[in-house]
């Protein structure tokens, strides 16, 4: 998926950008206002790839979101030893979201509701970066 592999690229050149996009104080709005924007048009980008055939069943456009955090976190954690090590976990994600993939798992896709929630800034328990 040329998206994530291009956000990831972004962050990876601009460690700021995440810390921009998640700092806490610009507040919840920012989140909500981020979420309305991008969720739409990553539920149309899953929408058409599984229209083509090339995503499995069931992945939402709010998984993505998802993949994106754990392969930030990956991005975050191997930065010092292996910049670049993300890259090879996002192949393996990437591969699991083929149309011919298994089954999309146990639990359905989170709501766009339930991503935003997660996401905010002020839920408590929230790790700051």
């Amino acid at each position: 998926m040329t998206y994530l592999d291009q956000i990831l690229q972004l962050q990876l050149k601009d460690r700021g950008l995440t810390g921009i996009i998640n700092h806490p104080s610009l507040g919840p709005h920012r989140v909500t206002e981020a979420n309305e924007r991008i969720g739409p048009m990553l539920s149309r980008l899953a929408e058409r790839a599984r229209q083509q055939g090339s995503l499995r069943a069931g992945l939402a456009g709010t998984d993505i979101v998802f993949l994106q955090l754990a392969m930030a976190a990956i991005m975050d954690a191997t930065r010092g030893v292996a910049p670049e090590l993300y890259r090879r976990y996002l192949a393996i994600f990437l591969d699991g979201l083929r149309a011919e993939a298994a089954s999309p798992g146990p639990l359905p896709a989170p709501t766009p509701e339930q991503t935003q929630e997660v996401l905010s800034p002020s839920r408590p328990g929230r790790r700051r970066r």
